[in-house]
């Protein structure tokens, strides 16, 4: 199965713990990271493990992040070993913390069963397509809303985890926000609209299973086996992202050692049992693969200890 992310040189730890988090839950995974702004060294480190996505010919250098993600489509043509299979995107703030392998194949071949190309959750934030318009900044897509009769009642979907089993949907949503003017969530919203385009099936999924983020933060709870809850439901994922930073602050320092200094960006989860999972996390794949770093020149000249 092929899980893909993509990060620019800030978040670089973020998909290091992304990896990690994965691996303990599915380790035979084909895991990519596309380039959305990575220095050269991070580059060659995620090259190094067979896991870059180089920008293509097609995506600006220095395009938002937020776009890149639009043109992913773009960044599939580079691998093309991986082409014509379903696909699952997870946003580099997540992590995993479930048995995901099993309930992904199940998810894929209900799918593809019931003609569903996507597949995502619910925003935290918003009740609807109406919600959302109502609540942001967001008139161009209100316009797109309007002129392809998309029901304003649907759910508005949140991005940040997906499956896809058909990459001609990814070319639509590029398609899509290539022509939208520039606006908030810009990448989501065409999302929305390839997804609810009249006559597509989306699968609409549980956001306490497959992507816990916003306010659903708060319900988070540890079994006594260490399963993580929300609500009464087995978590999967988790999602380091809400409004004005309610549930998550971005934090910035470094990971010191014998090779000097390894600039750390992560979006911190505010519950400190969260927070320490992530710290776990990145710590863990730092330890596994130092040398690799440390060969690629992500560490910089430090005090060292």
């Amino acid at each position: 199965m092929r899980i893909i992310t993509g990060a620019d040189a800030r978040y670089f730890a973020m998909a290091c713990l992304l990896a990690r988090s994965l691996g303990q839950w599915m380790p035979e995974a084909v895991f990519r990271v596309c380039d959305f702004g990575l220095t050269p060294a991070q580059r060659r480190f995620l090259d190094g493990l067979g896991w870059l996505l180089p920008r293509p010919a097609g995506v600006p250098e220095g395009i938002h992040p937020y776009l890149a993600k639009a043109a992913l489509v773009e960044y599939l043509v580079e691998d093309q070993r991986e082409a014509g299979k379903p696909l699952v995107w997870i946003d580099t703030d997540m992590l995993a913390t479930g048995p995901l392998e099993v309930r992904l194949r199940t998810l894929i071949a209900a799918m593809v069963e019931q003609g569903a190309v996507l597949a995502a959750c619910p925003d935290a934030e918003v009740a609807d397509i109406a919600g959302c318009i109502a609540r942001w900044d967001v008139a161009p897509f209100a316009e797109a809303v309007l002129t392809m009769a998309i029901a304003p009642h649907r759910p508005y979907l949140n991005s940040g985890f997906f499956v896809c089993t058909d990459a001609a949907a990814l070319a639509e949503v590029w398609d899509r926000c290539k022509r939208l003017d520039q606006h908030r969530m810009i990448d989501q919203n065409a999302f929305n609209l390839v997804a609810w385009a009249p006559g597509r099936r989306c699968a609409v999924l549980d956001p306490l299973v497959w992507n816990v983020h916003g306010r659903l933060l708060v319900r988070i709870t540890i079994a006594p086996d260490g399963a993580v809850l929300c609500g009464e439901r087995q978590a999967l994922l988790l999602h380091a992202t809400s409004i004005a930073g309610t549930h998550h602050e971005e934090q910035q320092g470094v990971l010191r050692g014998p090779a000097g200094e390894l600039a750390v960006t992560m979006k911190a989860f505010r519950n400190p049992v969260l927070a320490g999972l992530q710290r776990d996390l990145l710590a863990g794949f730092v330890a596994e693969h130092r040398t690799a770093l440390v060969a690629a020149g992500c560490y910089r000249s430090g005090s060292g200890g």
